[in-house]
């Protein structure tokens, strides 16, 4: 669901003025989906995709980036260490991997810091919309932060603390033609990823 609140949802009113004559059905799911099983066409899903018999294109690279209000910092003073963060409120996104066991240490590989706060909450947009208002500190990808970093509204820190790799990618099955409204997607999906990834490199 992640992908679907934080990602897709923004992207697909402007694909459907470009496309209007395009039907989608947009299943949401956090569980593996068998596309050849079900007759999906293709399936944007996060992480790592190893021993899979799809063909797989890899969207876009995914950072993490630690973020606050510039209220809040001035409250609760700026973290200048990776142990800072344990005397702060934090905002746990249960639905990703680290939940609050985050990948963030003082060395590369080094022990990550398990942090806590008055929230955990299975929605992206709720963790957003709770740091954006001041009440503690999140963690979760810069695309999803980017404009709100560029724009002034939060803050960032920490960046070279933070140990993960990810990525986002378009998986279908294995066929020796796309469709046109498949590829015209894929395209579509590959210009905003591009326009979010020079946002991300503004900071």
């Amino acid at each position: 669901m992640f992908i679907t609140n934080n990602f897709l949802s923004d992207l697909l009113p402007e694909y459907f003025n470009r496309y209007p004559k395009i039907e989608l059905e947009l299943v949401v799911s956090d569980h593996f989906i068998d596309l050849v099983d079900r007759g999906f066409d293709l399936a944007i899903r996060a992480g790592e995709l190893k021993g899979s018999t799809l063909v797989v294109r890899k969207l876009m690279d995914v950072e993490l980036v630690l973020v606050a209000t510039l209220l809040y910092l001035e409250q609760h003073g700026r973290p200048k260490t990776v142990s800072d963060l344990k005397a702060h409120n934090c905002l746990i996104d249960t639905t990703s991997s680290y939940k609050n066991h985050w990948p963030v240490a003082d060395k590369k590989n080094g022990k990550y810091v398990t942090v806590e706060g008055n929230v955990r909450a299975n929605s992206g947009e709720t963790v957003r919309s709770l740091a954006l208002s001041g009440r503690g500190i999140a963690l979760m990808p810069k695309f999803f932060f980017a404009r709100d970093i560029y724009e002034g509204r939060l803050a960032s820190f920490l960046d070279s603390k933070i140990q993960f790799s990810g990525g986002i990618f378009a998986a279908y099955p294995q066929r020796k033609h796309l469709s046109p409204n498949v590829r015209s997607f894929i395209d579509y999906l590959v210009g905003y990823i591009d326009q979010l990834e020079l946002l991300c490199h503004k900071q």
